[in-house]
């Protein structure tokens, strides 16, 4: 049979059709498919039969979100537009296409499938998005520290002043009250270094339940009338050593993460068990949400990880969790509770007794009088430290910064037994000044958490540092200390 030119022609636009290497569609007016091509049929997981049959809305995911444009063509040859297609198997195919009217009056749809060029762009933008995340929080990180520094300062003369007051009247409610309050401030600057992820790790042996009811207190406010909490604590007192900032923080995600479960509200139940044999203590926190499903279950701890809708979580809350536990030796993960729900479980190490060292701000110091330099550039911490130390019986030589120190050094050496400074100050830091000096007994104090003057190259004993503010109790005991050696 032989060919005319009409019908070679013909026959090689078809194969040109059906070869090419992007999906191609042939329709009419009202974009029903007319001719599809074996590239198309592929990219939706259809055959050639099932594409040709489909209407419209069978095969545009975002047909309501986005109308044909076919009378776009009146003004031009032709069009292009990205859109989503739908596949056999249900999900949505990103594809860009380049729509033109042919001689026939027909309408000429070249696809392309651009699914991998989207996704990589928005694991671009999520990178992009959770960099910018990553570096405010390290803003608010620096921050913070800074108020706190500030802040610190303030609440240290107020603490000291109101606690050399109370010495001479201990039955002043109105100083009393005066003390709560700025220890609720201190505790708010703690949670604010906390949750801006640089806190001010100070680990202590502290009782658990009391911990736990302390933060249940201020939960109470924070998760409303909605969102009970259950507590079921063991009678019998366990201790553990970790900072009260962070074991408070722990207590604080873990909640937020139960209510953030239950949008239509439920209790949480708080519950600490002791396990004797692994010498631990477990606290468990559970909600009554749907659970976490067991493909979440080992990414659920990995930073910037949630399951929330895009821009509804940051995904740092069970991070911060896993990481604070982690370097208190311990543990967490996640079960499903008895009924229903999720159930997170932390364990650490239970300390058996208080060490000896760890006294209370209340203990009495006895101290041999010391000569001691004192090196602070805020006037009323300078004030308030000087009335301290000279009411246990210390001699203070008070200077405001490094530099008058170190223009009087010739005349300082050998004059005093300790040297007290300020860590960060304005003309130089207290350890270089203290080298400068060549002081060997130095005990220092600062409004920044240790953290962040470690993260300023300041590695500081913490036997020899003291976090502002401070009780004067806990000035005369660690001057004490330092004047023993």
């Amino acid at each position: 049979m032989a060919f005319s030119d009409d019908d070679r022609w013909r026959l090689r636009c078809e194969q040109i059709f059906e070869a090419a290497g992007d999906g191609l569609m042939v329709m009419d007016e009202e974009a029903r498919p007319l001719a599809v091509n074996a590239r198309l049929c592929r990219m939706l997981g259809r055959t050639r039969e099932q594409v040709l049959a489909m209407a419209p809305a069978d095969g545009i995911a975002d047909l309501e979100r986005q109308p044909m444009r076919f009378h776009l063509l009146e003004g031009q040859e032709q069009y292009s537009i990205t859109r989503q297609l739908r596949h056999a198997e249900g999900h949505a195919i990103d594809i860009e296409a380049t729509v033109t009217r042919i001689a026939t009056g027909e309408i000429l749809a070249v696809i392309r499938d651009v699914s991998d060029r989207v996704r990589t762009q928005q694991e671009q933008e999520e990178l992009q998005r959770k960099l910018e995340l990553a570096q405010r929080m390290e803003s608010l990180g620096r921050l913070a520290g800074g108020v706190a520094h500030d802040f610190n300062n303030l609440l240290t003369v107020i603490m000291a002043n109101v606690d050399l007051l109370l010495s001479r009247d201990p039955g002043s409610k109105q100083l009393h009250d005066i003390t709560l309050a700025s220890e609720r401030a201190a505790s708010l600057t703690r949670q604010l270094l906390a949750f801006s992820n640089s806190p001010s790790i100070r680990p202590q042996v502290l009782e658990v339940a009391t911990l736990i009811r302390e933060a249940a207190a201020m939960l109470e406010r924070v998760l409303g009338e909605d969102y009970p909490l259950v507590l079921e604590l063991e009678a019998r007192p366990s201790h553990v050593m970790v900072d009260a900032g962070q074991f408070g923080q722990v207590i604080v995600n873990l909640a937020l993460n139960a209510r953030d479960a239950m949008p239509q509200g439920g209790s949480i139940r708080i519950e600490t068990l002791r396990d004797e044999a692994a010498q631990q203590l477990l606290l468990a926190v559970s909600d009554g949400g749907p659970g976490v499903p067991a493909e979440l279950r080992q990414r659920i701890f990995e930073p910037f990880f949630s399951s929330k809708p895009l821009g509804q979580g940051t995904g740092l809350g069970l991070a911060t969790v896993f990481g604070i536990v982690r370097h208190w030796g311990g543990t967490v993960e996640v079960k499903d509770a008895a009924l229903g729900g999720a159930r997170f479980e932390v364990r650490c190490p239970v300390v058996e007794s208080v060490p000896a060292h760890q006294a209370s701000d209340d203990a009495p110091t006895t101290a041999v009088p010391l000569r001691i330099l004192l090196v602070e550039d805020d006037a009323a911490v300078r004030g308030v430290v000087t009335r301290i130390l000279e009411s246990f019986g210390h001699t203070v030589y008070v200077y405001p910064g490094p530099l008058e120190v170190l223009a009087a050094r010739a005349t300082l050496e050998g004059t005093y037994d300790l040297l007290l400074t300020d860590v960060v100050m304005p003309e130089m830091d207290g350890p270089s000044m203290a080298a400068e000096l060549g002081a060997s007994n130095v005990v220092y104090m600062s409004g920044y958490p240790g953290d962040a003057l470690a993260r300023r190259g300041l590695e500081l004993a913490p036997d020899r540092f003291l976090s502002k503010p401070f009780s004067p109790a806990a000035l005369a005991e660690v001057v004490a200390r330092a004047g023993r050696g």
